[in-house]
Parts: C-alpha cells; sequence; structure tokens
C-alpha cells in the first residue's frame, strides 16, 4: 500500500521537484485528496470515513453522458 500512496503523491510532486520548494498548502491539499479517494482496499470507500466512522454522501450528480450511435 506504501507503493501505491507514493505514486499517487508523484502526481502532486513531480520527480526531480525541489522538495524544499513546496508549500504547506499543497501538502495539505495532496493530503487532502488522498484521503478522500476511495480504496478497493476499503470496500471502495475512502480513508476519511474508515478512519473517522463516517459515511459521507456526495450531492453532486455524476456528469450525464450521451452516446452517439
Amino acid at each position: 500500500m506504501n507503493e501505491n500512496s507514493n505514486g499517487l503523491l508523484r502526481q502532486h510532486f513531480l520527480k526531480g521537484m525541489e522538495l524544499t520548494d513546496i508549500t504547506e498548502e499543497q501538502v495539505q491539499e495532496a493530503v487532502e485528496w488522498i484521503n478522500h479517494r476511495p480504496r478497493k482496499v476499503l470496500g471502495f470507500r475512502i480513508p476519511h470515513e474508515v478512519f473517522f466512522g463516517v459515511e459521507l454522501r456526495y450531492t453532486k450528480q455524476p456528469l450525464a453522458v450521451s452516446l452517439r450511435t
């Protein structure tokens, strides 16, 4: 699971980036994104839900997709 988390962090902090230039706000944004991402190992719940014992409900409807035939 650690390797997967490292890969997710690499989406925010690219290889070769100077880590001393990263702000606390950028770190917090990455943490929030990772902790609110569904995980297969958690039954597609998000780590935030599991850790805090809550269930989050998203009110935003998924985008509709129309297919041309």
